[in-house]
């Protein structure tokens, strides 16, 4: 069928549903939703060459039809249509999001075709950012008291459209750098050659041609610009002559942020899709700035004056909209003779400070190989650790002494969401901000001033340290916001890697200490439900449009995730000296003392309920595991290794305090308990660090940590068993559920057998030498899976597993046993000793006197299975000795002769 037709008769008959049938016009919105629904949870390898050129047709000509909607009809549809087309814009745009990135996955190999898929005459560059100030500037017609799940799609929206133009402006300056490095390869062949006079024109003549495609690929890119450009300096001239009038009053202006939340947002896509194309063409062409900077000065003097603009929106906005003092408006709004500023004398782009930074790079870029100590080695050149900014050590410096009056009475409305435009705008400004950062690594930007930096690190501190201290339920729509503030913070954190660590070690050891309470805010606010990275990796958390908590919970889990990467970029390529402030700020959180307050110890054994720890304590966990995770280098792990014994004791007594019935209990609702975090979850979280530590060998761990690994499972699951036994009910407090938390229990119970296979084997001598602590703590957890609800309905046990968690966590302890046998010659001896522990329980004999389940049963066969194998005869025939007759003893001939029928090896393949 003929697009355009297609098109023509979709917008005729879809004018004909909005005039005439309301809810024939609802049915085809609903059927329109679920098409969309489809595309998006369709795989990206399914989208062919063809099928993805007509699916951007379909998406575009939609986009443009619900555009078209708004503007025309505005007046005659009612508030629930209206509601209705803006909800369907927004999902077109993450469809037309995912097929862009699915388009550029295809192409990342080879010669990029991109252009194919997105042809100019259906996808007009430019469509993606008009479109999107069209249809935020119809948010007045929605109810002020819009739902929490409108405003989080308007958020949606502006990130969609943004991701979309980071996508295709990469994609379009890769093939416009590729083009340029292949004309400059060509021009030193030539030379190489000596070509003739014929063959010289030739050559020329293709090496006109590749620069004239290298023009045509980059104009989408260039004019859509060059348009934003030219809006932001209009709107620019007028605030600044209002100001200057003093008419503060008639800056209305920002009473329309939602336009010039998109314009950063466009603004910022393009940057980072410049500076990803600069990080993947010079990770394979290390002089590639140098061949930029002189072959293509026009671009780059283009590229230094749309970041002039963008930086100049960016200063005037940050005074006149979070300054309390009103005289910083009348100062200049770009002052090229302030701290940073880099204008070429000639006025135009100053080539040579390329070349200076060459040795350079951000931590998110492709690393070169190393020298064997951690160091980055590429292209012999010598790093200048001031090169990246002029003065970055006084910059960093300056930023501690530095004292903005903000506006603190606009940052606490923000946080409880009292001001929802303003908070999506400082979104995209930080994030804006970030770009430049980020942008800066790779091209030296000519005439940018740098005064803003150290005005938006202080509202950075400011919004982090009242996010964290508030006692206060956070608004929700705070987390959207606040993730540009983390955004910032990450990419200034590779700057500290430029500079003297001496004179910043200050507002390094400050900006950790922000990380830390701000992460344990996170983890107090998400109750049970907080984990460590290891345990999200390879989970993908949905936002569920339909229900509303399920935004709130994974705008939480966003926010954390996004401080975590923040916190690394501290840590990943740190000098000695930063890292070792870092890991004494992680230290003195997880002991529970506060820099310069000896006495304030934020780690209580309370009472019978258990004890209590603080979110820095908490947070100190999350923080540790980072760097154990993040921090590589031969010098870097030196300096771990100095440290990791106080480390892990300051893990055993968070658990020596912690420990107690109530761990097991889960919240009523813990999305809205955040006067502490959940005991439970600190718990399973220094769990899990143990086990990290005791994975790596190098650290060398003390016998008697290794004794109380080993002691940890029996320590926590005595009250869970006793629990099971008594079945006598916690008393908690308000709250909080008397009932067993499945799923946490299963979690914790997991990750203890987790930490004994880790030190069985990692650590075989020091385990041998407490074997009765191991043996111990595997009774423990064997007795406790005796109780397990099989019937659906009656004679419930209240703190006994489900089947399916039961059967998950022997799965979970059969691992252990095939860990003994794995190391047979250090733990054979003591294999019978498992295995009579086993056939005690099964046989009725274990404390709840109840023995196995049968699928628990199950699941332990193959581990069992594994400890007949590690005995010997001799070990059999005591325990047939020691069994005397009766269920044991049958018990243990049955499990021989399956053994000797299903498992031992007879010789023959």
């Amino acid at each position: 069928m003929n697009k355009g037709l297609f098109a023509g008769t979709w917008h005729r008959e879809f004018a004909l549903f909005c005039r005439s049938q309301h809810y024939s016009y609802l049915l085809l919105l609903k059927l329109i939703w679920c098409l969309l629904t489809l595309l998006m949870r369709m795989p990206e390898d399914y989208f062919s060459l063809r099928s993805s050129s007509l699916y951007f047709s379909c998406i575009l000509n939609l986009e443009r039809l619900l555009v078209d909607s708004l503007s025309r009809w505005h007046g005659t549809l009612n508030m629930q249509s209206t509601l209705e087309i803006f909800l369907l814009f927004v999902s077109c745009r993450r469809v037309l999001k995912k097929l862009t990135a699915a388009s550029s996955k295809d192409n990342i190999n080879e010669q990029p075709e991109l252009a194919c898929k997105l042809p100019e005459h259906s996808f007009p560059l430019s469509w993606l950012p008009m479109s999107l100030f069209v249809v935020v500037g119809f948010r007045c017609a929605f109810p002020e008291d819009t739902s929490l799940e409108l405003q989080l799609s308007r958020c949606s929206l502006i990130d969609h459209t943004s991701n979309a133009l980071l996508i295709v402006s990469r994609d379009e300056f890769v093939r416009a750098f590729n083009s340029c490095i292949f004309s400059k390869k060509l021009h030193r062949k030539r030379e190489e050659l000596k070509l003739s006079t014929k063959e010289s024109d030739l050559w020329d003549g293709t090496r006109l041609m590749n620069h004239h495609e290298n023009f045509i690929t980059g104009k989408n890119v260039i004019h859509v610009a060059k348009l934003l450009e030219e809006f932001l300096k209009s709107s620019l001239n007028n605030f600044v002559g209002t100001c200057v009038d003093n008419k503060l009053e008639c800056l209305a202006g920002f009473q329309e942020l939602s336009k010039f939340s998109a314009i950063l947002a466009c603004f910022q896509g393009l940057f980072w899709g410049l500076a990803s194309a600069l990080v993947d063409t010079n990770a394979v062409n290390c002089d590639f700035r140098i061949k930029l900077s002189s072959s293509n000065a026009d671009l780059m003097t283009e590229v230094d004056s749309w970041v002039h603009t963008c930086v100049n929106f960016i200063i005037f906005c940050l005074k006149a909209v979070l300054l309390e003092v009103d005289a910083v408006l009348n100062m200049p709004v770009c002052d090229n003779n302030v701290l940073g500023s880099r204008e070429s004398s000639t006025g135009g782009y100053d080539c040579s400070n390329n070349a200076s930074v060459e040795g350079e790079m951000h931590p998110g870029e492709k690393k070169k190989p190393s020298d064997g100590n951690g160091d980055t080695v590429g292209c012999n050149l010598k790093r200048n650790p001031c090169a990246v900014i002029p003065k970055l050590q006084v910059l960093l410096t300056e930023v501690q002494h530095e004292k903005n009056f903000l506006k603190k009475n606009l940052m606490l409305e923000l946080l409880r969401g009292e001001n929802v435009d303003m908070g999506f705008f400082l979104q995209q400004l930080f994030i804006a901000c970030s770009a430049v950062l980020r942008l800066n690594f790779h091209i030296n930007l000519n005439s940018i001033s740098w005064v803003w930096v150290p005005i938006v690190v202080n509202i950075s501190q400011h919004l982090l340290i009242e996010f964290s201290s508030s006692y206060e339920m956070t608004n929700q729509i705070a987390f959207v916001w606040l993730l540009g503030v983390a955004k910032f913070l990450e990419e200034l954190g590779g700057y500290f890697s430029q500079c003297d660590p001496s004179l910043s070690r200050d507002l390094y050891v400050r900006l950790v200490g922000l990380h830390i309470m701000a992460i344990g805010k996170c983890i107090s606010l998400q109750g049970k439900q907080a984990t460590l990275t290891s345990q999200e990796r390879g989970v993908h958390v949905k936002m569920l449009a339909s229900i509303v908590e399920s935004q709130e919970t994974s705008k939480l889990v966003e926010l954390k995730a996004r401080l975590r990467i923040s916190f690394t970029s501290y840590i990943r390529k740190s000098s000695e000296l930063h890292l070792l402030s870092a890991i004494q700020a992680v230290e003195r959180a997880l002991v529970g003392v506060q820099e310069g307050l000896m006495t304030n110890y934020e780690i209580l054994c309370g009472n019978s309920d258990g004890g209590e720890v603080s979110a820095d304590v908490a947070a100190g966990v999350d923080c540790l595991y980072l760097i154990l995770e993040f921090a590589t280098g031969y010098k870097r792990l030196n300096m771990i290794k100095r440290h990791i014994q106080s480390l892990v004791a300051c893990l055993f007594n968070v658990i020596l305090h912690l420990q107690a019935p109530s761990i097991f209990c889960g919240h009523i609702d813990s999305i809205k308990v955040c006067d502490g975090p959940d005991t439970g979850s600190v718990l399973l979280m220094c769990v899990e660090v143990l086990t990290k530590i005791n994975g790596k060998t190098s650290f060398q761990i003390e016998g008697y940590h290794i004794a109380q690994s080993l002691r940890v499972p029996a320590l926590l699951f005595q009250y869970f068993l006793s629990l099971q036994i008594s079945e006598v009910h916690v008393r908690t407090a308000s709250g909080i559920n008397s009932n067993a938390d499945q799923k946490f229990s299963a979690e914790l119970y997991s990750a203890c057998c987790r930490l004994l296979c880790s030190a069985l084997k990692h650590h075989k001598n020091e385990t041998q030498r407490f074997i009765a602590l191991l043996e111990d703590s595997v009774s423990v957890l064997l007795h406790s899976l005796e109780v397990v609800n099989t019937d659906p309905v009656f004679k419930r046990a209240t703190y006994a597993w489900e089947v399916t968690k039961a059967v998950e966590c022997a799965s979970s302890l059969r691992r252990v046993y095939e860990e003994v046998r794995q190391e047979k010659e250090v733990f054979g001896q003591h294999a019978f000793k498992f295995l009579s522990h086993y056939i005690w329980v099964y046989c009725g004999h274990g404390p709840a006197q109840r023995g196995l389940n049968r699928e628990v049963d199950e699941a332990l066969k193959p581990g069992i299975s594994a400890l007949m194998d590690s005995c010997s005869m001799e070990d059999l025939q005591l325990l047939h000795t020691v069994f005397e007759e009766g269920p044991c003893r049958r018990t243990l001939a049955a499990l021989q002769h399956d053994y000797k029928l299903n498992f031992q090896f007879q010789g023959k393949v």
